[in-house]
């Protein structure tokens, strides 16, 4: 009896990249895993990294349906465990001039939220108040079902904000990295 075998999950793909705890979540909600190794690179396992390319190469994104991220209740359960991670992370993302007006002044949170594609043509003051609700709000109003639209939303940037920043990032040649 062959003593080696090679199971799918020793299979990963490394990145130059470091994952933080919101990049963990997403991983977890998509069913996958990741580790951060030495020298600021990560570990994600194959069949994990070639999904987060999948939303790259996806036109609509994020909203094309990637497991874990396709109904209201699973976004929704995402963005109520993960909150506090979202709001950091778009705070780093409003410092990095991400969601920067035309005239180069930040815009908070909410204003971050308001300027996501899936809510052009909408009703700017109903997803303000909505926005304001989800991120800094009960955690149970999100459960609710009611906020699912920016639930959803923020949970999709989530995803959307791994997959880009992992997307030219591969190490490629990397001894061991498929061992």
């Amino acid at each position: 009896m062959n003593n080696t075998t090679t199971s799918n999950a020793a299979r990963v793909r490394r990145f130059d990249c470091t994952l933080g705890a919101l990049d963990f979540a997403v991983l977890r909600q998509l069913g996958g895993e990741g580790r951060n190794i030495e020298d600021g690179r990560c570990e994600i396992d194959e069949g994990t990294a070639e999904e987060l390319a999948n939303v790259c190469r996806c036109s609509a994104g994020a909203a094309g349906g990637f497991g874990g991220f396709i109904y209201y209740t699973e976004t929704a359960d995402f963005t109520a465990r993960n909150r506090a991670e979202i709001v950091a992370r778009l705070r780093e993302q409003i410092a990095e001039g991400l969601f920067s007006d035309g005239d180069g002044k930040a815009r908070g949170v909410v204003g971050a939220v308001l300027s996501f594609n899936c809510f052009k043509g909408e009703d700017p003051a109903e997803i303000e108040e909505e926005a304001a609700r989800v991120l800094f709000g009960p955690v149970e109003d999100i459960r609710g079902g009611e906020l699912n639209r920016v639930a959803n939303a923020l949970a999709w940037s989530a995803l959307e904000d791994l997959a880009f920043r992992l997307d030219g990032c591969e190490v490629e040649g990397d001894e061991g990295a498929n061992a």
